[in-house]
C-alpha cells in the first residue's frame, strides 16, 4: 500500500555535472513545481562535504513536503530522517532491511530485485532500460527484458536510463511505476 503514496518521477542528482549552485537553484525550481522524491547521489562528496550538503538537501526536501532518499549512507539518512537508498552491493550484502522509514535500491537483474523483495524495500530502480551517456557502451536491458523481470513482481519499480519525463507512458505500459531521472530531472519541463 506504501507504493501509492509515490509519486511517477524519482529524480537523482547531478551535482558532478551541474556545479553546488546550479544544482540547488534546479531543485528549489523543481521542488516547486511538484518533485516530490529525491535521491543524493553524489559518490565524489565525502566526510563535511556530504553531510553539509545533505543536511541541506534535506532541508528544502522537508519544507516542500518531498521524501529524500540519501544514496549508500544508512548513518546519515538516519541522523537526518530520510530514506536510504542502497547500491547493489549494499543490498546483497544486507542480511535484514535496513531500520528507516523508507527504503530503496538499485536492481540489475532479476537476482537483485528478488533480494529487494525479500527484504521489502519500499521500491527500486531496475537499470538500464536504454543506452545511457553516462555509461557508453554499457549493456542495457530493453523493454522486453524489462517486462521480463518484472513478472509478478511486488515492489514499485521506477525505470532508470536513457529516459526523460516524456517516457513515463511508455514505461508504465512496460509495468514500472514511474521513472528514474539523472541528467533530464534537473531541466524544468
Amino acid at each position: 500500500m506504501r507504493g501509492l503514496s509515490l509519486p511517477l518521477e524519482y529524480a537523482i542528482s547531478d551535482l558532478a555535472r551541474l556545479g553546488e549552485a546550479a544544482f540547488l537553484a534546479a531543485l528549489d525550481a523543481r521542488l516547486e513545481q511538484g518533485l516530490r522524491l529525491v535521491q543524493l547521489r553524489e559518490k565524489h562528496l565525502t566526510g563535511a562535504d556530504w553531510r553539509r550538503l545533505a543536511g541541506a538537501v534535506a532541508a528544502r526536501c522537508r519544507d516542500r513536503g518531498a521524501r529524500l532518499m540519501l544514496n549508500a549512507d544508512l548513518a546519515l539518512a538516519s541522523e537526518l530522517g530520510v530514506g536510504a537508498h542502497l547500491s547493489g552491493a549494499q543490498l546483497m550484502a544486507a542480511s535484514s532491511r535496513p531500520d528507516l522509514e523508507w527504503v530503496a535500491a538499485s536492481c540489475h537483474d532479476s537476482r537483485e530485485l528478488a533480494r529487494a523483495a525479500e527484504l521489502d524495500l519500499d521500491f527500486v530502480v531496475l537499470s538500464p532500460v536504454l543506452p545511457t551517456t553516462s555509461h557508453p557502451g554499457a549493456e542495457t536491458l530493453g523493454w522486453a527484458r524489462f517486462v521480463e523481470c518484472l513478472r509478478d513482481y511486488p515492489l514499485p519499480v521506477y525505470a532508470l536510463g536513457g529516459l526523460a519525463l516524456e517516457d513515463l507512458a511508455t514505461a508504465r505500459g512496460h509495468g514500472a511505476h514511474g521513472v528514474a531521472l539523472k541528467s533530464r530531472a534537473w531541466v524544468s519541463p
